[in-house]
C-alpha cells in the first residue's frame, strides 16, 4: 500500500489544498468534468494546478471569440475543440497528467469516472445527467453559476441524490441571465 502524501511533504503549490485532499488520492482519482466553459475551465485549471492527473473533460464546443472574456481562452484557440484547448494548457500546467478528452456530449454511453463534476450552462443537461448517473456510486457535484451568485450541489448517496433531484427544473423557469 502506498502511503499517503501528508501536507509536509507535498510540493509546495499543493501545500495549501493538501490536507483537504490529499495529493496521492487527487492524483490517483479519476475526475470527469462536464462542461469546459467558464466553470469547467477554471474547475480544470485548478485540478491541473494541483496535481489531478487523471482528468476527462467532455464538451462539444469549440473556441468562439465571445468566449475569451468569461472563459479565458487565447487567440490562437479560436476554432479549437474546448476540450483540446484545455487538455493543451492542462499539459503546460502539469507535464505528467493522463488526461483525455470526449469531443461531444454526455450520453448514456460515456465512460465516467469516479468523480463527476456537471459544469453546463442549462438545466435540460443536468436534468439528463441526473437520470444518468442518480445510481452512480461516486460523487458528483453540480456548479451552477449567475451573475451574481453561485451554487454547487453534490450527490453521493441515495438520500443526496433525491435532494439533487429536487433542485432540478426547466431551463424556462431558470432565471435568465447572460452567460457570465
Amino acid at each position: 500500500m502506498t502511503p499517503m502524501i501528508s501536507g509536509l511533504d507535498a510540493p509546495e503549490s499543493h501545500q495549501r489544498q493538501a490536507e483537504l485532499v490529499p495529493l496521492e488520492k487527487l492524483r490517483t482519482t479519476p475526475i470527469t468534468i462536464v462542461g469546459v466553459g467558464a466553470i469547467g475551465r477554471q474547475v480544470a485549471t485548478q485540478l491541473a494546478v494541483i496535481g489531478a492527473e487523471r482528468v476527462q473533460l467532455i464538451d462539444p464546443d469549440v473556441v468562439e471569440e465571445v468566449n475569451r472574456g468569461s472563459q479565458g481562452y487565447r487567440p490562437d484557440q479560436l476554432g479549437e475543440n474546448k476540450c483540446s484547448a484545455m487538455l493543451s494548457d492542462a499539459l503546460r500546467i502539469n507535464p505528467t497528467n493522463r488526461w483525455r478528452a470526449t469531443y461531444g456530449r454526455f450520453t448514456r454511453d460515456v465512460a465516467y469516472d469516479t468523480v463527476v463534476l456537471s459544469c453546463v450552462d442549462n438545466m435540460r443537461s443536468r436534468s439528463f445527467m441526473h437520470n444518468c448517473l442518480k445510481d452512480h456510486e461516486g460523487y458528483f457535484g453540480d456548479v451552477r453559476m449567475g451573475p451574481e451568485n453561485i451554487r454547487v450541489l453534490c450527490a453521493y448517496s441515495p438520500e443526496s441524490w433525491e435532494h439533487y433531484r429536487q433542485h432540478l427544473y426547466s431551463d424556462e423557469e431558470a432565471r435568465p441571465a447572460r452567460c457570465t
